[in-house]
């Protein structure tokens, strides 16, 4: 699986760039069928090999926004714990993922609600994160809400869940494509860049790990353990907005 990294397109106006600050990655393998049956006609379930077996993969991808903006308006600035549920998919043999649905801790979390008909939800979103050098990193997040509750401990003291190395390519650490079900039944999609995170992510141990969305769509059954995770102190990204009807 080829890990080329995109140029940066052209920055527009009409797009946004933030810093998000305590970037983490937490993974489960889904059965690739069930996936499946989840997705609209058209998409996929990309395809990994853990441990021997073939598997789809779904992540937690938790980070504060700090100072996200439109570059054609600067002065107005969101900052604020956020969290996105995503699964690594297809679509007509382009590699992305799938948005099950974010939490913002945020008011603007109407904006992407009805302006863009986007899955999102307002919840309260804790982040604390410890950096240390080796291995005395720790990271805590928290969800409270009717959606998307989540709890997770990532630990950098103890051996990593599982080795970096052949499970983080770049369509998991690195995906410019996103799709998402609208909250007007149609599909939407937009993109996104931002300098490749492969080979910096740090893995962690993995001590709690629960989605409560994943849990309800019966893609990661009650109790199953998240198998990897792996954390960066801040990194940049630019976001295409507005997203658009596929």
């Amino acid at each position: 699986m080829a890990d080329h990294h995109p140029p940066r397109p052209p920055r527009r106006p009409w797009h946004a760039t933030t810093a998000l600050d305590a970037f983490a990655i937490t993974t489960w393998v889904l059965d690739p069928e069930r996936l499946e049956r989840a997705l609209p006609a058209g998409f996929t379930a990309e395809r990994f090999r853990v441990g021997g077996d073939e598997v789809a993969l779904a992540s937690v991808v938790s980070f504060l926004d700090r100072d996200f903006r439109f570059r054609g308006a600067p002065f107005v600035r969101l900052s604020g714990g956020q969290v996105n549920h995503r699964c690594y998919v297809r679509r007509h043999g382009v590699p992305g993922v799938w948005f099950v649905g974010t939490t913002l801790d945020h008011p603007l979390v109407r904006v992407a609600r009805l302006a863009w008909s986007m899955p999102w939800h307002r919840e309260r979103v804790r982040i604390d994160a410890t950096w240390a050098e080796g291995r005395g990193s720790s990271m805590a997040v928290d969800v409270d809400g009717g959606w998307g509750a989540l709890t997770i401990r990532l630990d950098g003291m103890l051996p990593p869940s599982r080795p970096s190395d052949g499970l983080w390519p770049a369509t998991v650490t690195d995906p410019v494509h996103g799709w998402y079900r609208r909250r007007d039944g149609g599909v939407g999609r937009y993109s996104v860049w931002h300098p490749p995170l492969r080979g910096r992510l740090q893995p962690m141990a993995v001590r709690v790990a629960r989605s409560q969305p994943f849990e309800d769509l019966g893609l990661v059954p009650l109790g199953q353990e998240a198998i990897a995770a792996a954390v960066v102190p801040t990194t940049t990204f630019d976001v295409h907005t507005p997203p658009r009807r596929c």
